[in-house]
């Protein structure tokens, strides 16, 4: 009995040690941002961002081990009214069928500056590498990448050729 109770509380002291060790953070969203930009008919580039998203942080030993994400679809913004009712509709972002886009990270390389996750988009998860900057003093983290549209079924039909394949998406963490 008395081994038990020993067995017992080691796990309960290694349970909570590990939790101690492991610090979450809520993403500032008043101070952080979506943003992307977007080529097209060759020339110009079209920029916009997203509205609204949530996400946490988790930080093990003060280091970046974890990142979640979601964006809400219909928060899109390019100033551009008509491009962003176009933007939400079912020929391409069908915000009312896919109202979120979600970004779950898997790895985090700090030596390497790299965090590799999974972005879903439309239902359709792909595996992406994204570019690390942080600036512990500030509590800021900056991730920059690049996907394309088509692996995320986002195509707009006989307008897709004018559109750009490749989207340069940049997050600016403030937690």
């Amino acid at each position: 009995m008395k081994r038990s109770l020993k067995i017992l509380f080691f796990f309960f002291v290694c349970a909570q040690t590990s939790d101690a060790q492991t610090k979450t953070y809520v993403i500032d969203i008043n101070a952080s941002g979506v943003s992307f930009n977007v080529s097209h008919l060759g020339v110009l580039n079209v920029q916009g961002s997203f509205k609204d998203f949530e996400g946490e942080l988790d930080f093990k030993e003060n280091t970046l081990s974890a990142i979640r994400a979601v964006i809400s679809t219909q928060s899109i913004f390019s100033d551009d009214k008509s491009r962003d009712k176009t933007l939400r509709s079912e020929s391409y972002l069908d915000v009312d069928t896919y109202p979120k886009i979600e970004f779950k990270s898997d790895k985090i390389e700090a030596s390497s500056n790299k965090v590799s996750g999974g972005l879903t988009i439309k239902n359709e998860t792909r595996p992406i590498v994204l570019s690390l900057q942080i600036s512990k003093s500030k509590r800021i983290i900056s991730l920059s990448t690049q996907i394309s549209r088509k692996k995320f079924n986002l195509e707009f039909g006989s307008m897709n050729s004018l559109i750009g394949d490749i989207v340069e998406i940049d997050v600016r963490i403030k937690y």
